[in-house]
C-alpha cells in the first residue's frame, strides 16, 4: 500500500495541475457567471483572498490573491475586482481594479490608484455603457476620493478630496474639500461622514463627457515608512502580500503633479498619450 502511493502521488499532483491549468485559461464562450464568492477569511474586505467564480452553476475556478471587493456587469459576462498593487500610495499599500472576462479567460488591469478601494458601484448611463464608480480612502486617514472607470477601458475620472454625491443615467455630481483639515474627526458631520464645511467645488459631469476621454494614468508615487511591496500583473498567480500599516499618519502626494488629478483632473484627451494598464511594479518605499 505504500508503494502505491509513492508511484500516485506525482501522478494525482501532476493531473490537478492540468485541470487547474484548464480551468483557468480555456475560454468559456457563451457562459455567464453565475455565483461570486470569497475564500473563507477573518474579515471582509479580505487581506487578501481569493475570489471563486462559477460558471452555469456547473464550473467553478479561483482567481487568487483579490481583495474581497467585486461588481458583476449587468450580462454576467464580466467580473471587477481589487488587488493590492497600485500606484504606490501610502507604503505601497494602494489598490488595483482588474476585469476578468468568461469568454475569454482574459484578465485586464483597468485601474492603478494610491489607495484603498472601500466600495464600487455600477451605474447604466442613457445609452446602456456601464460605468464604475469607485469610492476610495487613503490608509490611517478619514479623507476619502473618487474615481470613475470605464470597465471596458479603464480609469477616466479622478479627484482627490472628493465624493460623488448624486448619479443618473445622464452624469454624476462630484464635490470637492481642499484642505486636510476638513477632514478630520471633529470636522465631520456625523450622519455623513463628510466635512460640515461647504465643499470648494461642486460640479456636474455627463457621462457623455467621459467617453472622449483617454485612460487615466497614475505615475507611481510612495510615501510613508520604510516597506517593500512586490506587485505583479498575473493576478491567478500573485505573489504580493498586503502591507502591514502602522499609526503613522501618511503625508499626501504633492498637488498638481501629473497623474495625481489634485483638482478632480478628469482624463487625458484621446490625442494625448494615455497609461499602459496591466504592467507590474515593483515598488522601494523610502
Amino acid at each position: 500500500m505504500i508503494r502505491l502511493r509513492v508511484v500516485l502521488t506525482p501522478v494525482l499532483i501532476l493531473l490537478a495541475a492540468v485541470a487547474c491549468k484548464a480551468i483557468n485559461d480555456t475560454p468559456l464562450s457563451g457562459k455567464k457567471i453565475t455565483n461570486v464568492r470569497f475564500a473563507a477569511s477573518e474579515r471582509m474586505p479580505c487581506t487578501p483572498c481569493d475570489m471563486i467564480l462559477t460558471a452555469d452553476d456547473t464550473t467553478e475556478f479561483h482567481v487568487r490573491e483579490t481583495t474581497g471587493t467585486h461588481k458583476l456587469a449587468p450580462d454576467s459576462t464580466w467580473v471587477v475586482f481589487t488587488t493590492f498593487g497600485g500606484s504606490g500610495g501610502y507604503r505601497g499599500s494602494g489598490q488595483a481594479l482588474w476585469r476578468y472576462d468568461i469568454a475569454k479567460a482574459q484578465k485586464t488591469e483597468i485601474m492603478r490608484e494610491y489607495y484603498l478601494v472601500e466600495q464600487l458601484e455600477l451605474i447604466m448611463s442613457k445609452g446602456g455603457m456601464p460605468f464604475l464608480i469607485v469610492s476610495m480612502r487613503e490608509p490611517m486617514t478619514l479623507v476619502r476620493h473618487v474615481g470613475v472607470v470605464d470597465p471596458l477601458r479603464g480609469e477616466v475620472y479622478r479627484a482627490e478630496s472628493a465624493v460623488i454625491t448624486s448619479t443618473d443615467s445622464s452624469g454624476f455630481t462630484v464635490s470637492e474639500w481642499g484642505p486636510p483639515v476638513s477632514w478630520q474627526i471633529e470636522a465631520l458631520n456625523d450622519s455623513t461622514g463628510l466635512p460640515r464645511m461647504p465643499p470648494m467645488h461642486t460640479r456636474r459631469i455627463a457621462w457623455a463627457e467621459l467617453r472622449q476621454l483617454a485612460v487615466v494614468k497614475n505615475d507611481e508615487r510612495v510615501w510613508g515608512q520604510s516597506l517593500e511591496f512586490e506587485a505583479t500583473k498575473d493576478t491567478f498567480d500573485f505573489e504580493g502580500a498586503a502591507p502591514t500599516m502602522s499609526n503613522a499618519q501618511p503625508t499626501a502626494p504633492i498637488a498638481n503633479t501629473p497623474g495625481l488629478g489634485a483638482k478632480g483632473g478628469i482624463g487625458q484627451k484621446s490625442g494625448q498619450k494615455s497609461g499602459q494598464p496591466g504592467q507590474g511594479v515593483k515598488v522601494r518605499i523610502p
